[in-house]
């Protein structure tokens, strides 16, 4: 399909994201091609069309798939997506180019990639701090803690806020549940 199709994130928790379709010609067969492909999906349990409003609800597992490889699978249907900003305005209008928001989508499906490659191990919030942390490391153990081109403070500094930064949202406990109920779960097998 030549058409590339505009949706914008309306709200976005794990589990729950909600989209909004521009009103206009094929706004309903817009609503029910995204539903379709959505419904399809094992790790998508509900889907919600409300053609008055424009939206579309969609509940997913989290602990299955993230919310970018659903952003990969509507853009394999031709379908942008975009974050609205807080006055609900596409952010492609509201003062971000066209190119940031096409790298944006290509960062993200990239994410997505990397978190399938790994088998979840690790996505590019993961592997962009450890490999500031990696250059800080290299930095110290050639030049000592002087000043040199990049002061290990420096990349140290850009390690640390570009996970904090990237891993914003991400609650550890949630993460930290599924190990240490396996690990439990092999206690009382011992």
């Amino acid at each position: 399909m030549s058409e590339h199709l505009q949706v914008h994130i309306m709200s976005a928790i794990p589990g729950r994201v909600r989209l909004k379709v521009p009103r206009g010609r094929g706004m309903l067969q817009t609503m029910q091609r995204i539903a379709d492909a959505l419904s399809l999906r094992d790790e998508v349990s509900d889907v919600q069309v409300h053609p008055h409003t424009g939206s579309i609800l969609v509940h997913y597992d989290p602990e299955r798939v993230k919310l970018d490889e659903l952003h990969l699978a509507l853009q394999l249907l031709g379908i942008a997506i975009h974050r609205a900003t807080t006055t609900g305005a596409p952010s492609s209008v509201a003062g971000v180019s066209e190119a940031s928001a096409t790298i944006t989508r290509k960062v993200a499906g990239l994410n997505a990639w990397v978190g399938q490659a790994t088998n979840g191990l690790g996505d590019l919030r993961l592997f962009v701090p450890l490999g500031l942390a990696a250059i800080t490391t290299q930095q110290i153990v050639r030049h000592g803690l002087k000043v040199h081109d990049l002061p290990w403070y420096v990349g140290a500094w850009y390690a640390y806020q570009s996970f904090v930064t990237l891993n914003r949202g991400t609650r550890v406990s949630d993460q930290a549940a599924p190990a240490e109920a396996e690990t439990s779960s092999d206690a009382q097998v011992a």
